[in-house]
């Protein structure tokens, strides 16, 4: 009996280093999956021989070939993506939502203390569970689960949490993933330093490791939606080893997130390869313990600019997901080979026709105006016409389906309203609507600021200002120049910090699911966000006490005064949120977007075509 028990044995050893030996091959997640199935059923089987003798012999062998096989016909799965420019940088600290492909990736190759599920729900990643909160809402206790680890071995614990939201702040407000630390205390006071060298010898301290597992975050204030920021890229940690290894000057990215040989995460995937303007490759980080753990062998992304080309790789299966062309987006929807690949995303985003309400100017002194044109706009002609289906007409600053959402009507078209309100704000001839004409026209640097203003960078912004330009001509006879400027950047620079535009495009897009992103950043007096420089005080007091609530109920019910508030001052015309039609390969499973974009790819599966 012992004889036979060292033969089971010794054969199962064989069939487990074979099982090993397939598994050393490409690195992919499904053949490390396999691997453990085998090594587990190894397990299980040796145990059984042990005690059941030649019957028990025969049945382990059985099993583990069985297993083994499995590992050796596992084929990799590779998820092929494309993208139109690379990362700006993938530092944490850095990361914004306006470099999509880095804040995508980041989101990827690094993991917070909580993260959004794909259904926005925030759940517990670095963390065991979801914080404990003080009685009086500022003290929030996490604690971290024992196993993490980065991408090249090294230990995480508290203190690497701790360094790495201090160095966010020391490096002044061009670190702009601070933002999502407004509601800690002490925060601020090191993040605007403006003496880099006062800056650097701070800490904020709202933060504290009380020993290498237990992290407390100490607020200035409640705010029930301090959660979701935690979310956010800017509570991801780096590796300290990493950082100091590769010096950089203050207020800058690290030059270590610039390369596939020097970036160090802590999530679901590494960075295997980064070959600059042409592929990024990304596979499963082995290190990594949190759940679940990718199903891929690996993530590939092609650079290219051209959406037309890559609906071309996609059409001769070099692709798995691409968007839709502006020229397509009346087409793909109706393509019966597109019937189980097309998909309308609706994201968080909500653009809307904005007015400087700051000074003294046509639109600031003139409510009717503004009511006016408010009621002229036909939406459907501007989101099916102009944007050819790309976006659906908004009736609030929130997008439909985002938490504390309310439909709205205050703005219905009624072109015989608007007409009439026209009249009534002074412009009832001919001559006093040229005047109101080249007064927008002609406003700011001679002109250089004024007309419908938006960025030239798309060929939608453009096509959307003329579609109003036409609509504002046919409604009042009034003719406005389409301004368009050179770059978004340049837009963005001269909109939100000079506040030079008269009539323009505003959007905000929500960094994470809860109404204070877009209710305190677009409107709130004192936000740097608020670029038309509007001024309400009920409506801050009302947005303050919605910040606050601990209610969901009552915090919603809150912002939606704020919204009635901000439609009856006519602050903003909501015009569309926006929608991302795509083409997702109908193989590539529980992956996809939800509003606040593309879904974490550890969830992603992929099954056999």
């Amino acid at each position: 009996m012992m004889k036979d028990k060292r033969v089971a044995l010794l054969m199962l050893s064989v069939l487990l280093l074979t099982t090993l030996l397939y598994a050393c091959g490409d690195s992919t997640a499904t053949v490390t999956t396999n691997t453990t199935a085998a090594g587990t059923t190894v397990a299980k089987t040796i145990a059984a021989a042990t005690t059941s003798g030649n019957t028990a012999t025969t049945t382990a062998v059985t099993a583990t070939t069985a297993a083994a096989t499995t590992v050796a016909n596992a084929k990799p799965t590779v998820f092929h993506w494309a993208k139109t420019g690379e990362p700006l940088t993938l530092d944490p600290a850095y990361v914004t939502l306006t470099d999509a492909i880095g804040s995508q990736l980041a989101d990827n190759l690094f993991e917070g203390l909580l993260e959004l599920n794909p259904q926005m729900k925030v759940i517990p990643a670095s963390a065991e569970a979801l914080p404990t909160v003080s009685a009086d809402g500022k003290v929030y206790t996490f604690k971290l689960r024992k196993d993490l680890k980065f991408s090249n071995g090294d230990p995480l614990n508290a203190t690497d949490f701790i360094y790495s939201w201090n160095r966010v702040a020391r490096s002044g407000l061009t670190a702009t993933a601070g933002s999502a630390f407004s509601l800690v205390d002490g925060f601020d006071t090191v993040w605007n330093q403006k003496d880099e060298a006062t800056r650097t010898a701070l800490t904020v301290s709202g933060f504290k490791a009380v020993d290498d597992y237990t992290i407390e975050i100490t607020l200035k204030k409640p705010g029930t939606y301090f959660l979701t920021q935690s979310t956010l890229p800017g509570f991801y940690p780096v590796n300290r080893k990493v950082i100091e290894a590769n010096p950089a000057k203050i207020g800058e990215p690290n030059k270590s997130f610039m390369s596939a040989e020097t970036v160090v995460s802590n999530g679901p995937f590494l960075l295997k390869d980064w070959k600059r303007d042409t592929t990024i490759r990304l596979e499963p980080n082995p290190f990594y313990s949190g759940n679940p753990k990718p199903s891929v062998s690996a993530v590939t992304i092609d650079v290219i600019k051209d959406a037309t080309t890559s609906k071309l790789k996609y059409d001769n299966g070099e692709l798995d997901e691409v968007g839709v062309p502006l020229a397509d987006m009346q087409t793909a929807p109706k393509d019966p080979k597109y019937k189980d690949a097309y998909v309308q995303v609706p994201l968080a985003r909500t653009t809307w026709l904005a007015f400087n309400l700051s000074g003294d100017n046509v639109f600031s002194r003139n409510l009717k105006l503004r009511q006016a044109f408010a009621y002229s706009l036909d939406l459907t002609l501007i989101t099916q016409g102009a944007l050819s289906g790309s976006a659906f007409s908004a009736t609030s600053l929130l997008p439909k389906g985002f938490p504390g959402y309310h439909e709205m009507n205050n703005f219905a078209y009624n072109l015989d309203k608007a007409k009439q309100l026209f009249k009534d704000a002074g412009y009832d001839t001919p001559e006093k609507i040229k005047t109101l004409e080249q007064e927008i026209n002609n406003w700011g640097n001679g002109g250089l600021s004024g007309g419908l203003v938006n960025s030239g960078d798309r060929n939608a912004n453009k096509v959307m200002m003329e579609n109003i330009q036409q609509q504002l001509k046919t409604a009042f006879g009034v003719e406005l120049k389409v301004n368009l400027v050179a770059t978004l950047k340049e837009f963005v620079q001269r909109r939100d910090q000079n506040h030079e535009f008269l009539l323009y495009r505003g959007n905000w897009e929500a960094n994470y699911p809860d109404p204070q992103t877009f209710y305190e950043s677009a409107f709130f007096s004192t936000s740097s966000g608020n670029s038309s420089g509007y001024k309400n005080p009920q409506y801050d007091e009302l947005v303050t006490k919605a910040n606050s609530a601990s209610d969901s109920s009552q915090r919603y019910e809150l912002y939606y005064q704020a919204e009635q508030v901000l439609q009856s001052d006519v602050a903003y015309i909501p015009m569309y949120n926006a929608v991302e039609p795509r083409l997702i390969r109908p193989t590539i499973q529980n992956w996809g977007y939800n509003a606040q974009g593309p879904m974490k790819l550890k969830y992603m599966q992929i099954k056999p075509s």
